[in-house]
């Protein structure tokens, strides 16, 4: 017994198959084009709450604590002298930590003005208590 073997039969694309094949390849490259916006989109959203990770990871009073300041050139250049020898990442970090020195420097001055903060409000406690004139407690 003999076995036939048959040859492939070739299909001649015909107007419709390649109207199919053309939209088939238009929608595997939207499909591309989805999933490359995806993935951007993806990287990018990562990227904003690994930024905002760190935001949050400061406290609301922390955030709310950013003073706007104007500084002289002077000092601006001393920052900047300070930030490009290293010392200092940049300049809010070193206006930080020379805030933090003038701060640790004023400690006596701070304590002065704890103990006239504590006076003046036992004071304003004492005169609540001063009767006023004129006026008597109802019964």
């Amino acid at each position: 017994m003999t076995q036939e073997v048959h040859e492939p039969e070739v299909v001649e694309p015909t107007p419709a198959s390649g109207a199919a094949a053309d939209w088939r390849e238009a929608f595997e490259h939207a499909v591309n084009a989805a999933r490359e916006a995806f993935n951007a989109t993806a990287k990018t959203t990562t990227e904003m709450v690994r930024q905002s990770g760190k935001l949050a990871g400061q406290s609301i009073s922390e955030a709310q604590r950013t003073i706007v300041v104007s500084l002289d050139e002077e000092t601006i250049e001393a920052l900047d002298k300070m930030v490009s020898a290293g010392v200092h990442k940049s300049r809010a970090e070193a206006i930080r930590h020379l805030l933090r020195q003038g701060v640790k420097a004023s400690g006596d001055l701070l304590a002065r003005i704890d103990q006239v903060e504590q006076q003046i409000k036992e004071l304003r406690s004492r005169m609540r208590e001063i009767p006023i004139e004129g006026t008597e407690a109802e019964d």
